[in-house]
């Protein structure tokens, strides 16, 4: 299956225009006929871009309703989730938006500092009273002299001027956070301000590397680093371990380093973050669809320097990089697997001829028109004893993972041809979830003559794999 990840402006337009003339009415038509060849999931970046609407009207409620249904239409609940406490990594999930948002909501109240323990136990209650009593050698009046462009940050701190301590210094950071406004206005007064003051030039012409550029801008201005060094020296400035440096951590420092750096400037500080997200999903999805103009420059800028194959387009150009890169195979072939397999290797590209480890000769061919609607990639091996075949799909991004109907879908393809297997196994079941994925083991095995055909679930980066051998 095809993994398309659609940003919150996308998803709009798309319930308010899926029946017009235009883009959105092809997308919808697409995902409609395509629903076992696609997979749209969410994230909680969609649920965040929601939550603002709440109160902004008396029918919000109602209409952030609606669009949680439509979010759970074209999803089909399948969520992308950031394991933050374990695994520090994204993870496939089922799981309907409602049920997401309305937890979020629960998880998200509006709180003060002093309102964060007034529950707790006399522990915490004892560790707020040493706080109150530890002084900071920091002098937060000294804010007062900072430039008047810097006008907002004169009012920060307000509880630490008065009484530089560990405690108010924690509540002081606290109330910044409970004001996205505050601190909007804050991070974009001390970004403009900074860039005008190193007079750096940061947008660079069309078809010029974005990183390049900014390379020479801070050279110009005397900071001896490049943007890489500068993003990953403030990461690890703030972790204290560099395996504590998440993907996500560096995914999005480098997306907000950029407007940071003044590359497509966003107006809001929430959009920024909301944004960075959204971009970050997108990474571990084949297309990352955005009509956002600063997103769209960002996300191709890191996905092009990161290497990662995820095409980033606007929604008017998705149908066009959709099927130019024919990521649907070709529906009326009379063909099937094993004869597209064939016709692959009479015809195919040829991207790459290597040898392996054990200098045995490997061909790697580009398929055009994805055999099974997934594979796309066929690595041919000259082994001594047998001449072996595998089949698999070229991801280069954050994803390690598939959604349970991604293997479904792709077993019972394979299935529905070679039929039941040799040891009785036919379509995908519930034992099917029991086996470690992304271990090499063999999920189903037919001996058709002198051929050997397996579905066999290879370690990263190959993933789920179609193998024919055929002894020599």
């Amino acid at each position: 299956m095809i993994r398309v990840y659609l940003d919150w402006n996308v998803f709009s337009n798309l319930k308010r225009k899926k029946f017009d003339n235009g883009p959105f009415n092809i997308i919808y038509s697409i995902i409609k006929k395509s629903d076992k060849k696609l997979i749209f999931p969410y994230s909680s970046a969609h649920l965040q871009d929601l939550k603002r609407g709440l109160g902004k009207s008396k029918d919000a409620e109602s209409l952030i309703h609606q669009d949680l249904e439509f979010l759970s239409e074209i999803s089909k609940d399948h969520l992308l989730g950031f394991d933050s406490l374990k695994t520090k990594k994204v993870s496939p999930f089922v799981r309907k938006p409602i049920e997401y948002f309305n937890s979020l909501l629960k998880d998200n109240k509006e709180y003060s500092f002093d309102e964060l323990f007034s529950d707790s136990d006399n522990f915490m209650d004892s560790l707020m009273d040493v706080f109150k009593t530890i002084v900071l050698p920091v002098d937060f009046n000294s804010l007062n002299d900072v430039p008047d462009k810097y006008g907002n940050l004169k009012l920060a701190f307000k509880n630490s001027k008065q009484d530089a301590t560990m405690y108010n210094l924690l509540k002081d950071i606290t109330d910044l956070i409970a004001s996205p406004e505050k601190m909007q206005t804050m991070y974009k007064e001390a970004r403009n301000s900074s860039l005008q003051a190193l007079k750096m030039d940061t947008n660079p012409k069309e078809g010029i590397d974005v990183f390049s550029h900014l390379d020479k801008a801070l050279a110009k201005a005397k900071i001896n680093q490049s943007f890489q060094e500068l993003v990953e020296g403030s990461l690890k400035a703030t972790k204290k371990r560099e395996e504590e440096v998440t993907s996500f951590d560096y995914f999005t420092r480098f997306y907000i380093s950029l407007d940071t750096y003044g590359y497509y400037r966003d107006k809001k500080l929430s959009n920024l973050i909301d944004d960075a997200t959204h971009a970050f999903y997108g990474s571990h999805c084949d297309y990352f669809v955005t009509d956002d103009d600063n997103t769209y420059r960002k996300a191709k800028a890191i996905y092009g320097k990161f290497g990662m194959t995820a095409i980033v387009c606007k929604s008017e150009d998705f149908v066009k990089e959709f099927y130019k890169a024919n990521v649907i195979g070709v529906e009326n072939s009379d063909l099937d697997i094993t004869g597209r397999i064939t016709e692959t290797i009479e015809n195919s590209f040829i991207l790459m001829e290597t040898v392996d480890d054990n200098l045995n000769p490997v061909t790697i061919h580009k398929i055009q028109y994805p055999i099974g609607d997934y594979f796309d990639r066929m690595q041919i091996s000259r082994l001594e004893e047998s001449f072996q075949v595998l089949l698999y799909r070229k991801r280069v991004n954050y994803s390690d993972f598939m959604f349970w109907v991604e293997v479904e879908t792709i077993i019972n393809k394979i299935v529905n041809e070679y039929r039941i297997d040799n040891s009785m196994k036919f379509e995908f079941t519930e034992d099917d979830k029991k086996i470690s994925y992304g271990k090499g083991d063999i999920i189903r095995k037919w001996q058709i003559k002198r051929i050997t055909i397996e579905i066999v679930s290879h370690p990263a980066p190959f993933g789920l794999c179609l193998r024919l051998s055929v002894p020599n």
